[in-house]
């Protein structure tokens, strides 16, 4: 059975209750992971005495334009496209995002800057909201060499999905507040994305959102795609190549790790 899923796009917001203050927020850097780029994931969870559903308001750096994927998180970590809008101004691209979900899931990519076989990334939380809780989590690279961060950051060590993290815990932050986090390794350029491999194990293109909508000719009995980021899934049981989690029949995204199961 073929899923369809509606097309990551912008989508007019109906008027909807806005969180001035988030409870968590947890970015995550994850940088040459598929792509000799920053990968960022910002993770916002509203308190519990938010109404839903409700409008959140975040600023990314201008350069990103819209982000790659944007998600509202279920009570059982499962992940659907959020209708959101951008605009930009005043140094940065303000994003409105709309949740029926306590939890919200934005991605992106921004560059860094490379000499040779060395890497600097500076990445800064622009605010849009505030928040009781802010942290930064760094993946190293698997090949980097003399990985340093700012003194704010612990080298917390390898987690369960085989990566080391660097963690910054900022806590509580206000709407305007800002944090810049700078860090500098040595690697040589990452592979292409279809070559890498993880613990063994293929490690394609991370994308929590799934911008798939399939055309299927009912006549010929043939599908084709749409449009270039369109994909058809099929329902069926898989391991997820990231961290080897059986996934059950019809997740689109792996339950433990998050990362897209097709």
């Amino acid at each position: 059975m073929l899923v369809l899923v509606a097309m990551l796009s912008p989508m007019p917001l109906e008027a909807q209750t806005e969180v001035a203050r988030l409870a968590r927020v947890r970015v995550d850097l994850w940088p040459d992971y598929d792509r000799p780029e920053v990968l960022v994931l910002i993770t916002a969870e509203l308190s519990a005495e938010a109404t839903l559903p409700a409008t959140i308001h975040l600023r990314l750096p201008t350069e990103v334009g819209d982000p790659t994927a944007v998600a509202h998180i279920n009570g059982d970590g499962q992940m659907f496209n959020a209708p959101f809008q951008t605009q930009t101004g005043d140094g940065a691209t303000l994003l409105t995002v709309e949740t029926t979900e306590p939890m919200v899931r934005v991605e992106y990519y921004f560059p860094y800057s490379r000499v040779d076989d060395t890497v600097r990334l500076v990445y800064t939380w622009l605010g849009g909201i505030a928040a009781d809780e802010l942290t930064i989590l760094v993946q190293e690279p698997a090949q980097a060499t003399r990985f340093v961060t700012e003194a704010a950051f612990e080298d917390i060590g390898l987690s369960g999905d085989g990566w080391r993290y660097h963690q910054w815990q900022v806590g509580a932050v206000e709407r305007d507040e800002t944090h810049s986090a700078t860090v500098t390794y040595d690697a040589p350029p990452p592979a292409p994305a279809e070559s890498r491999t993880t613990n063994g194990s293929s490690s394609p293109p991370i994308g929590y959102i799934l911008t798939a909508v399939c055309g299927v000719l009912i006549g010929a009995g043939i599908g084709w795609f749409l449009a270039s980021r369109r994909r058809v899934q099929i329902r069926k049981a898989v391991h997820c190549s990231r961290c080897g989690h059986k996934c059950r029949p019809g997740d689109q995204f792996c339950r433990k790790c998050g990362a897209r199961t097709g």
